[in-house]
């Protein structure tokens, strides 16, 4: 713009000093009027040239500005979207470990209630079968005792069996001294019955 005002006065410098030099000379060609002109022309020309090309420059600048944003509000949001990206996938990282860790505590709780439920397990078995040892030796003790007091028994039968026995022999001894002393006195009758009719 300054460079188009300043062509702008220059032909207006020309133009004033050619009309001064024709009025001092009171004489004007057309050839002067003519080069003025065509120097006015030209220099309008130029300042429209020039014009045109600082315009093409500036839009070039603000183009080449508007793609210098559009590129840095691309990586802007390349970098937002890389940001983004890689946060999720911290975020999935996260939830994986938390997760894992999750499962292990629950393999680790779940190993930790199986041990415990075979230990209670073990214990009841240890507990019943000191309870059937118990039982056993309970029984065991019940047939010694009983097989005594049935040795008892039977030795107390065979005793009575043989008091009975011995009482038997006694009165059949008796019995048969009795027959004996009856038979003797009988016979001793008989003797003295003969020795009384004699």
């Amino acid at each position: 713009m300054k460079r188009k005002m300043a062509v702008v006065l220059s032909a207006a410098m020309v133009a004033s000093l050619l009309t001064g030099c024709g009025s001092s000379t009171t004489k004007t060609t057309e050839a002067e009027t003519k080069a003025a002109t065509e120097a006015t022309t030209e220099a309008k020309t130029e300042a429209e040239t020039t014009e045109g090309a600082t315009e093409a420059e500036t839009t070039e600048a603000a183009s080449e500005e508007e793609t210098t944003e559009a590129a840095t509000e691309e990586a802007t949001e390349a970098e937002e979207t890389e940001a983004a990206t890689e946060e999720k996938a911290e975020a999935q990282t996260e939830g994986a470990t938390e997760k894992a860790v999750a499962v292990a505590a629950s393999e680790a709780e779940s190993e930790e209630e199986t041990t415990e439920a075979a230990s209670e397990e073990e214990t009841t078995e240890a507990a019943t079968e000191k309870e059937t040892a118990a039982e056993a030796a309970t029984e065991a003790a019940s047939e010694e005792e009983t097989t005594e007091a049935v040795s008892e028994e039977e030795m107390t039968e065979a005793a009575s069996e043989a008091e009975t026995t011995e009482e038997e022999t006694t009165e059949a001894a008796s019995e048969a001294a009795d027959d004996d002393q009856a038979k003797a006195d009988e016979v001793a009758d008989l003797i003295d019955a003969i020795y009384v009719q004699e």
